[in-house]
């Protein structure tokens, strides 16, 4: 399990993808329980439809063209992502 997530605005390639995509959120749940690590948009047009955003696990990743900012406030965020993402896990049934 990733131990860090990326920040918002980072620009990646996913693995098989033809398209870039931008980070724009952590933690999305599907409809069916199943936690993933990120929710992102492509790039470079955005969101284009609230309802064709994507989600996906750390492990697809396959190269980070661009890192988002980080600073001090990111990193006690990203902290607290984790607990927020192990707490979700025991209490919820959700799968990660």
């Amino acid at each position: 399990m990733k131990e860090k997530f990326l920040p918002i605005g980072t620009i990646l390639t996913l693995k098989g993808a033809t398209k870039k995509v931008m980070v724009i959120g952590y933690l999305p749940i599907s409809q069916n329980n199943v936690m993933f690590d990120y929710s992102a948009c492509i790039f470079p047009e955005g969101v284009l439809d609230m309802n064709k955003t994507l989600a996906f696990n750390h492990d697809k990743i396959e190269n980070i063209d661009f890192m988002g900012n980080k600073n001090e406030e990111f990193e006690k965020f990203n902290k607290n992502l984790i607990n927020i993402r192990d707490t979700f896990t025991k209490i919820k049934n959700i799968n990660v």
